[in-house]
């Protein structure tokens, strides 16, 4: 999502870490699908299916995701215009 939606990226990981309990990942593709860029949006969503394709979990959550973020977002470049 860093490199395919950049400019919405940092709002999506502060959603991710708003996010007190452990909810299923389809609350977060439905954050996704709010996404204004349609570019972005179809990128967010292809990742969010690899994603899905990767975890052995029958139904995931968005913990793992929360994990990761703080990561991402400090490896992640952003410039002024996004």
């Amino acid at each position: 999502m860093a490199t395919g939606a950049p400019r919405s990226l940092l709002e999506l990981l502060e959603s991710l870490a708003g996010y007190r309990a452990e909810p299923p990942l389809d609350v977060f593709e439905k954050l996704v699908q709010e996404v204004a860029d349609p570019a972005e949006r179809q990128d967010a969503n292809a990742a969010l299916a690899t994603y899905r394709k990767a975890t052995a979990e029958a139904a995931p959550t968005v913990k793992e995701l929360q994990t990761w973020a703080p990561q991402v977002a400090r490896f992640s470049f952003r410039s002024a215009g996004t």
